[in-house]
């Protein structure tokens, strides 16, 4: 399980809550990073993400402790990256047997694009699944 802290910093009128999670990067622990990295770069803005809160009463302001699955982030990262560019070669190589160079284009970018509507209905039909947890309220 992957852990962060968050703040609360919205919670709307669907009773769905929001929290302000700093983004942290493995580089920029070291006595080095400013020659490696500006700091701009390691002084991301945080990003606001839903999730979900589960049984916990929270009120905008509440620091929590939020958590994802392992197995989730990497079914994320596999419909939003490895799916498309598998239809897109896919897609490429029939075109490429079917119709030589345009037929490669073209077959190629109707496979990416139809892959990449097939990951916006799978992930809107389930969205709850792909959500962060409240796991803990701290104050």
């Amino acid at each position: 399980m992957l852990e962060q802290q968050a703040t609360v910093v919205n919670i709307d009128a669907n009773n769905d809550v929001w929290v302000l999670a700093a983004r942290q990067s493995a580089c920029g622990s070291c006595q080095q990073s400013e020659q490696c990295h500006p700091s701009s770069v390691l002084t991301a803005p945080s990003l606001a993400i839903q999730v979900k809160k589960n049984q916990h009463d929270l009120k905008i302001g509440d620091e929590v402790v939020i958590e994802i699955a392992e197995k989730t982030l990497w079914h994320g990262l596999f419909y939003l990256y490895v799916y498309p560019l598998g239809a897109l070669v896919v897609g490429a190589m029939l075109g490429q047997f079917l119709s030589e160079k345009w037929g490669a284009v073209i077959m190629a970018s109707v496979c990416f694009m139809m892959a990449l509507v097939h990951v916006t209905q799978l992930t809107q039909h389930q969205n709850d699944n792909y959500l962060p947890t409240v796991i803990k309220k701290l104050n």
